[in-house]
């Protein structure tokens, strides 16, 4: 038998349920790199390199030979956002302090020592070596038949052959290499079981060409999941290179439909074609063209409906439930991370060394109580409702993520056009600052952190040079006389407090409180449409509205990559419903809804 899927997650809660019931299966085309083991091991490695990686040193603190009470690492991480240091600097910093006595009693100092003692390893040994010797430090004994040690070894088969072609052979390249390889979709597959035969079959349909079965399940295919959403890509292709005619019709649903065909097809005998239906939504346009299709005889095509079940956590599955795989029974007792315990289950966490309780803590209640006035700002409630986990996770759980290249890029530039504003202030109204002066400016206050390297960053300097020269060339004979500059406002609302930064506040004809407000975007440009529905600009436009007494007229995005504006206006109604997006979403923050 195989099962076949069009996204390797749809798989996740067969898999549980498989392991359950001892079931044997083999998962084809399967990178290891996801593998909890390598993640934790991966994680060892950048901590030796860089131990002020933020999301490593996370991952390790929380393995159980060095982790550290939640409360305490908590308080770490809060301090380490406050002051805008690495956790690992914020440690050695509270190691002067009180604190000592607290992370004495934890596996700290011992994480510590192995990091330098690794470190200085890793400035002589070649990478095969490294990882052998901090595998043997770390009492790594697994059986062969253990599926964390059929990983290991293709891991270390992956390792040997880059080292073979590597002239420096060390931790350094190595990391930088895999970092690449994995932006580029580079998957170290899992190695097949000795007899697969005996084993159901797991792979996505793209994995599945060429290949026959007596019996397919098909899973997963639903409205938005098969066919799959439409993703714009990245590098359009030109259509004047394409040879012959365009593709007449959706193009994309015409190659969602081929697809789906390879999986029908891939059945010798039975085929199961599995589905779950919101309730008040269709079902996916596949299972519309297959159920009214006057080709498929009656006793060729049966249909069966699996009423919803409750697991074990209150939660439905099923058909009409929450969009999920349906199960025929409960879930079984699983480990903190999901996995079912019993058998090689039970004995990965054996190993003191490995397998944080990554889930567990990530379902766990925020540390600290919420306070009884909610502060949000618009991109924390941006965040929420794009993903409610990332916000508990940056807010609540306090993760400090370090620079990113992109938020370095936007501060710099944000402080110049700032900077380029005061200056203009104290000139005469026929005056502005010239080019080289802006120019200047930009560059003392040119900041590296988090780029990934040299090239990364000159590429962004450039960018923002001639980003400002554009800006400078449009604003060097304007009118601009900005009311205000980089202006915070905190509004309550009743048990919520809004807190903000306007970039720009320019004063629109001679009623000194018809203003425009002006938002400068670094990123990808945004649209019309973007600047109509941005909850940013609604709540900025709320804030100006009712605390700084101000008549908001015009809401405006500036794209320095374009030197183009876009600008939108509200209403009270569109007010309104901004307002209640953000009680909205602060209700469901107070009901720990991540």
């Amino acid at each position: 038998m195989a099962v076949l899927y069009r996204s390797h997650s749809y798989r996740d809660l067969l898999v549980k349920e498989l392991s359950r019931r001892k079931i044997p299966f083999s998962i084809r085309k399967l990178s290891i790199l996801s593998a909890t083991i390598l993640r934790d091991l991966s994680a060892y490695l950048e901590a030796i390199l860089r131990p002020h990686s933020n999301i490593s040193l996370i991952r390790l603190l929380m393995i159980p030979r060095w982790r550290l009470p939640e409360d305490l690492a908590w308080d770490l991480r809060n301090r380490a956002m406050k002051n805008r240091r690495s956790l690992y600097s914020e440690i050695l910093e509270e190691e002067k302090t009180l604190l000592k006595a607290d992370l004495d009693r934890t596996g700290w100092a011992d994480l510590k020592a192995l990091l330098k003692q690794f470190s200085a390893r890793a400035r002589r040994l070649p990478i095969t070596a490294l990882v052998e010797a901090l595998l043997d430090r770390l009492e790594v004994r697994l059986l062969p038949d253990h599926p964390d040690h059929r990983y290991l070894k293709a891991f270390m088969e992956f390792l040997a052959a880059w080292e073979e072609k590597s002239e420096t052979r060390r931790l350094g390249e190595f990391l930088e290499y895999l970092d690449y390889f994995r932006q580029a979709g580079g998957t170290i597959e899992a190695p097949a079981p000795a007899d697969p035969s005996h084993a159901l079959q797991l792979m996505s349909v793209h994995g599945a060409k060429g290949l026959e079965f007596p019996v397919v399940f098909l899973l997963g295919v639903a409205r938005g999941r098969f066919p799959h959403r439409a993703q714009k890509a990245r590098i359009e292709f030109p259509d004047e290179l394409i040879r012959g005619a365009l593709p007449p019709g959706d193009f994309h649903l015409q190659e969602e439909t081929r697809l789906f065909y390879v999986g029908l097809t891939r059945a010798q005998r039975q085929l199961y074609v599995c589905s779950t239906i919101k309730r008040g939504k269709k079902p996916s346009v596949f299972i519309e063209n297959l159920t009214s299709n006057g080709l498929l005889a009656g006793k060729d095509l049966e249909r069966i409906e699996v009423a919803p079940v409750e697991t074990e956590s209150g939660a439905v599955r099923g058909a009409g439930g929450n969009g999920e795989p349906s199960a025929a029974t409960p879930l079984g007792r699983t480990d903190p991370e999901g996995w079912p315990t019993g058998g090689l289950i039970e004995a990965r966490r054996n190993s003191p060394y490995f397998y944080p309780d990554l889930a567990g803590w990530v379902r766990a209640d925020p540390p600290k109580p919420l306070p009884d006035k909610l502060l949000l700002s618009a991109s924390a409630v941006e965040t929420y409702k794009a993903c409610p986990l990332k916000f508990k996770m940056g807010h609540y759980l306090k993760v400090p993520t370090g620079p990113h290249p992109a938020l370095t890029f936007g501060t710099v530039m944000h402080s110049s056009i700032r900077k380029y504003f005061e200056k203009r202030g104290e000139m005469r109204e026929d005056e502005s600052p010239s080019w080289d002066w802006l120019r200047q400016t930009y560059e003392s206050g040119w900041r590296k952190a988090g780029f990934q390297d040299a090239y990364q960053e000159e590429a962004y300097k450039k960018a923002g040079h001639k980003q400002l020269r554009a800006f400078w060339e449009r604003h060097r004979d304007a009118e601009v006389r900005p009311l205000g500059l980089e202006r915070r406002f905190k509004l309550e609302l009743g048990d919520i407090i809004l807190e903000g930064r306007i970039d720009q506040i320019n004063l629109l004809g001679r009623n000194e409180h018809d203003v425009e407000l002006v938002d400068y975007k670094t990123g990808n440009p945004r649209d019309q449409k973007d600047a109509e529905r941005s909850l940013q600009l609604s709540l900025y436009a709320l804030a100006a509205r009712r605390e700084m007494k101000l008549n908001p007229q015009r809401l405006t995005f500036y794209n320095l990559t374009t030197n183009e504006t876009v600008s939108a206006v509200r209403t009270e109604k569109s007010l309104e419903i901004a307002l209640s997006t953000l009680q909205e979403t602060a209700e469901e923050i107070r009901r720990g809804n991540f």
